[in-house]
């Protein structure tokens, strides 16, 4: 045989045993379709948020001192026919604590949602509350802010 053809069929043998591993390797890569099971304790679906009127849902704190807790309320009024209950408020982070009432908000009363950020790192800040109804009813709360830092310290007087 001639070294050409010696050459071509080399080069067929190769290519196609690099394409015989590709289609092999694309076909048992492939995940095999697994039946999903139903789920036991489903989410409960989340209605309209519509009882419930935020005289704001964002609160600008502004410039605070750094490591000096601040706090902001949020006011709202049960605009809806039936008692309201706000069964939790889940914050983003540990730095904001809210406060609220487990209490029935009776129709036409205004209650108030209190968020305390601790202020312990600096800069800018922008954080959520999520407010939860009984009813299954969801707010979202922003409180926003700048953390100063500290001023410097006083030099310590050498001269006696």
């Amino acid at each position: 045989m001639n070294k050409s053809k010696t050459y071509t069929m080399k080069f067929k043998t190769t290519f196609l045993s690099l394409m015989l591993m590709i289609l092999c390797s694309a076909a048992f890569s492939q995940q095999p379709i697994q039946a999903v099971a139903p789920q036991t304790n489903p989410q409960p679906e989340q209605k309209p948020a519509i009882s419930l009127k935020f005289e704001s849902t964002t609160k600008e704190f502004g410039d605070i001192k750094h490591n000096v807790p601040a706090s902001i309320e949020f006011t709202f009024t049960n605009v809806s026919k039936t008692p309201q209950v706000i069964a939790d408020v889940v914050k983003s982070c540990g730095c904001t604590q809210p406060e609220f009432s487990k209490e029935p908000i009776l129709p036409g009363k205004n209650s108030v949602i209190k968020a305390t950020y601790n202020a312990a790192a600096i800069g800018n800040f922008s954080k959520t509350l999520t407010v939860r109804t009984v009813d299954q009813e969801v707010y979202t709360l922003i409180i926003k802010g700048n953390v100063l830092p500290d001023p410097p310290a006083a030099p310590e007087n050498t001269n006696k």
